[in-house]
């Protein structure tokens, strides 16, 4: 499992590479609209294939998506507009101020900060002293990035 882990974390940290060599002939918005337009090729095959080969998958998802409440789909919509909004200024901070591994390292770390803080504070989950440190040798980290 983490074979395919590591993998799985090579592809992705390539990602913001792949955007980078892309940013230099278009705008953030363009690659924004590009990129949206692949994925949303990519979920429709994969919709079809399910189609056709698994409808019981389908009406499952379906009745699944009926039962959502109303908060349910405002924090569905709120993720995808939030998505949208940070891939633009991803995209911003790519092509005019940074490289792509500090934006990369900034974001992973922050969320990871931001992950800690806000499970801690709203769900009173408890950490120990070691992951504590490692937040903090992570903020280190991002600093002397920067600096």
């Amino acid at each position: 499992m983490y074979l395919y882990l590591v993998f799985l974390i090579l592809i992705k940290s390539l990602n913001p590479y792949l955007t980078k060599h892309a940013l230099d002939l278009l705008e953030s918005h363009e690659a924004l609209y590009v990129d949206s337009i692949l994925i949303f090729i990519m979920v429709l095959c994969i919709l079809v294939y399910t189609y056709l080969f698994n409808k019981k998958e389908i009406v499952k998802t379906s009745e699944h998506i009926k039962k959502l409440s109303f908060s349910q789909k405002t924090c569905l919509f709120a993720g995808a507009f939030f998505s949208i909004i940070t891939s633009i200024c991803i995209y911003e901070l790519d092509k005019k101020y940074n490289n792509p591994f500090i934006n990369h390292t900034i974001t992973k770390i922050a969320s990871m900060i931001l992950l800690l803080f806000i499970s801690s504070l709203f769900f009173k989950e408890k950490y120990d002293a070691k992951k504590i440190i490692g937040a903090v040798l992570s903020i280190i980290g991002v600093f002397l990035l920067l600096f």
